[in-house]
């Protein structure tokens, strides 16, 4: 069962359309989609995080008057293209961060 912050995204799911949505019996379907959504904002969660992790390397650049490499660019840019291809973590590939 997957996860999210030590819940199980079912039971997640069901809370989330109880309280924010007011749905006591939530059919098959909302609960599906509501499943899916919390996997989505765990894909964006990992991906946000990566990109805080070199955050950095753009900071000093800019302050600097340097630039930015086309490797950490590419990485970058994939990272923040990963929802177009990924739903999920499990269907995620990462890029592999430059050295």
């Amino acid at each position: 069962m997957a996860m999210y912050h030590n819940i199980e995204i079912d039971n997640l799911a069901k809370s989330l359309l109880s309280f924010e949505d007011g749905k006591d019996n939530p059919t098959t379907e909302e609960i599906t989609a509501k499943i899916a959504a919390i996997k989505l904002d765990m894909l964006r969660d990992e991906r946000n995080l990566r990109l805080a992790e070199c955050d950095w390397l753009v900071v000093k650049a800019n302050e600097t008057g340097g630039t930015v490499s086309d490797d950490w660019k590419t990485y970058r840019q994939a990272l923040r293209d990963i929802t177009k291809t990924a739903t999920c973590l499990e269907d995620a590939t990462f890029p592999t961060q430059p050295t």
